[in-house]
C-alpha cells in the first residue's frame, strides 16, 4: 500500500476517487480529522503497489496545470483614467466659473 496523495482539496479527492474507482484501482482514502473542519487533509493510498503507476497517471491527469500568467497594458488603462480626470476637471472647473 502506498501513499498517493495527500490533500485538502475536497473536489479533487472525489474526482480522483471516482475516476479510480472507473479504471478499477482499489484505493483508500483515510480521513485524518474530523470531516466537519475545512482544511483537515485527506490520504489516498493506492492498495495494491502493481497499480501504482496507472493511479499516479490518473492523478496527473486531473491536477490542474497552472494559469499562465497574462499582463494588461497598465499604462494605457492608466493614461485613459489620468485624461478622463483632466477632462471632468475642466468641466468642474468650466461650470464653476461661469456659474
Amino acid at each position: 500500500m502506498k501513499r498517493l496523495i495527500e490533500t485538502t482539496d475536497r473536489s479533487l479527492i472525489e474526482a480522483l476517487r471516482l475516476a479510480l474507482e472507473t479504471e478499477e484501482i482499489d484505493v483508500r482514502v483515510l480521513e485524518t480529522g474530523a470531516s466537519s473542519l475545512p482544511f483537515t487533509p485527506t490520504i489516498v493510498t493506492v492498495i495494491h503497489d502493481e497499480d501504482w503507476d496507472r493511479a499516479r497517471e490518473v492523478l496527473r491527469s486531473l491536477q490542474q496545470e497552472p494559469m499562465p500568467y497574462h499582463t494588461r497594458a497598465p499604462r494605457l488603462r492608466r493614461q485613459v483614467r489620468v485624461a478622463l480626470f483632466v477632462l471632468l476637471s475642466l468641466v468642474a472647473i468650466f461650470c464653476l466659473c461661469f456659474a
